[in-house]
């Protein structure tokens, strides 16, 4: 067996969204430590598709579809860091961080990046009647509300958002960006428009999970108001079990395209070739403190962004993108005309946008911080010990 790594990263399903707030934290401490990422994995393909390929390691077991005690000693018998860095206070995660803590005397760092009970406001009764479909999953409303009440066990605290970080406290660590990778000099932006078919067109991307929270509906529908000439909507991210692919969306007035689950690097590409990024949050107790990892790809990748005004978005937005209301399809849709209509205000703000992520939202500017905070609660020396 390799040497212990320096910090074992727990994601409480890397089949999954979630595990890109780990690997993004995975990746800036990988600058200065040896790190691995351990996690249960809900769907049979395991990893979630757009992190197959990472250089990161991604250590799972398939958790089938219960998590009795025999899945939690062999989630267990995987952790081997000198520290453990638990992403979200969820049973698979923190809760599985707090008992490796308990038995190993390993320092435990906890990263917030959402407000998890948010979830269950406004979504109780579906969410419970899920619950009760798998009685064996421990990641539920009972572990999770009693989670929430152990942060503070935690020996470090990092959040994604200001929200978060001033309702359980720590550093405050945002999704940030690899700038020297997202970086639009390095694609061939009209080639890939070709490869796209979209030549001509003014293209409107949603890059991501199309989650109800996220807008989509609401997207879809202000998409049929806008009068630009040759203007597309382009929604990639979505499961093989979206609802989204039962829609003819293609046969709409403005044309919706919509694309599947993409590899990080088609994702990057994709991202270059559109003239505007769209993330059209929704204002719900769920995104009162989330703040979307892909308005970051967005700024690194200068673009045009339209953004909802929750959450920090407004911050990271000013003077390089656009705010509409939650929920105002006429104001969406307005908002998509202006920037439609005006390729000089999509660049000129594009130009912002990457200067703000340079100087505000790289792992550059995190890196050193996070660092420091492994050092000092679990007296790690860099330099990559282990794998």
């Amino acid at each position: 067996m390799s040497a212990a790594p320096d910090i074992s990263i727990l994601s409480f399903d890397v089949s999954h969204n979630c595990l890109g707030r780990a690997h993004l934290l995975a990746e800036m401490l990988g600058r200065r430590f040896s790190v691995e990422i351990i996690g249960p994995a809900t769907q049979s393909d395991g990893v979630w598709l757009p992190l197959r390929s990472s250089t990161i390691p991604i250590r799972w077991i398939d958790q089938g579809k219960a998590t009795g005690p025999a899945t939690m000693k062999r989630l267990l018998d995987l952790v081997r860091g000198k520290a453990i860095y638990a992403i979200k206070p969820r049973f698979t995660s923190y809760g599985l961080g707090l008992i490796a803590r308990r038995r190993q005397g390993r320092p435990l760092v906890l990263d917030v990046d959402d407000w998890e009970m948010g979830f269950y406001k406004g979504n109780l009764g579906p969410a419970l009647r899920h619950e009760l479909k798998n009685p064996g999953n421990f990641n539920n409303l009972a572990t999770t509300w009693a989670l929430e009440r152990l942060i503070s066990r935690a020996d470090a605290i990092t959040a994604s958002s200001r929200y978060l970080n001033r309702r359980f406290g720590g550093m405050l660590i945002p999704h940030c960006r690899d700038t020297a990778i997202l970086d639009p000099a390095l694609f061939d932006r009209e080639a890939i428009r070709r490869g796209c078919g979209w030549q001509g067109q003014t293209v409107a991307l949603f890059l991501g999970t199309p989650t109800p929270h996220k807008g989509i509906d609401v997207l879809v529908e202000a998409s049929q108001l806008v009068d630009v000439p040759g203007f597309r909507l382009v929604i990639a991210g979505a499961s093989p079990s979206s609802r989204l692919w039962d829609q003819k969306l293609s046969e709409l007035k403005n044309p919706v395209e919509l694309l599947g689950q993409q590899d990080v690097g088609d994702a990057r590409s994709l991202l270059a070739a559109a003239d505007i990024a769209v993330v059209p949050q929704l204002e719900v107790p769920a995104t009162s403190g989330q703040v979307p990892a892909k308005i970051t790809d967005a700024l690194a990748m200068g673009k045009a962004i339209i953004g909802s005004a929750v959450s920090d978005i407004p911050e990271m937005l000013d003077g390089c993108g656009l705010l509409w209301q939650p929920g105002d399809v006429d104001d969406l849709a307005g908002k998509l005309e202006i920037l439609g209509n005006d390729p000089a205000l999509r660049e000129q703000m594009g130009a912002a946008a990457r200067r703000r992520c340079v100087e505000a939202y790289s792992y550059d500017v995190y890196e050193w911080p996070l660092a420091r905070l492994f050092t000092r609660v679990a007296g790690l020396t860099e330099g990559k010990s282990g794998p």
